[in-house]
């Protein structure tokens, strides 16, 4: 299993986040950086992945609500591919 750990202090806004997700998770250059498209691209992944937010709080703070809809399409995502597990903390 690969633990990928994506780290929110720095994350300040829709662009960053996407940013940080496309850059741990290594997404093709093509990657939309929206949520359609990080749910996509999270449906592919086929090798058993764990992605672990720290200081969700903080992303929480920075993008107010857009943070609930990442958290949502991220949980759904997850629900639709067993090889992925996600954990906000």
């Amino acid at each position: 299993m690969q633990i990928i750990t994506i780290d929110c202090t720095d994350i300040k806004d829709k662009a960053a986040f996407h940013a940080a997700v496309s850059k741990a998770l290594s997404f093709a250059d093509y990657y939309g950086k929206n949520l359609d498209a990080l749910r996509d691209c999270l449906t592919d992944i086929f090798v058993d992945t764990q992605i672990q937010f720290e200081n969700w709080n903080l992303l929480e703070e920075a993008l107010g609500p857009y943070s609930a809809a990442i958290q949502w399409a991220m949980t759904h995502a997850a629900g639709e591919n067993p090889c992925v597990q996600v954990f906000f903390d």
